[in-house]
């Protein structure tokens, strides 16, 4: 994963794309949670993950110019994650159909 993944998975510059790009539909592939960043959300717990959430990592695809594209975007942990197969709005680059923004 290069600077550039990090860059969209995060959404910077995600406004920039979504104001001059086109518009899609996308399908969630996967939700993975990210196991390695735990929330916990009491202050005394009587197992590892009692009061705890995870944030997910969601990947999906969609296509532009008759061409699939794939992608991924970080959903904090009190946010709900979609499910495997929903569908989601992606913007693109016309210009580089693999700049990606998904607004949530």
């Amino acid at each position: 994963m290069g600077l550039h993944d990090i860059i969209g998975l995060l959404g910077i510059g995600a406004e920039k794309i979504i104001a001059g790009g086109e518009k899609t539909v996308g399908r969630v592939t996967a939700a993975n949670p990210c196991w390695w960043l735990k929330v916990n959300k009491k202050a005394v717990r009587l197992y590892s993950t009692d009061g705890v959430a995870f944030p997910h990592i969601v990947s999906f695809e969609y296509e532009a110019d008759g061409k699939t594209y794939t992608g991924k975007f970080y959903v904090n942990w009190n946010t709900r994650c979609p499910a495997e197969g929903a569908k989601l709005t992606v913007y693109y680059d016309k210009n580089n159909p693999a700049n990606y923004a998904v607004k949530q």
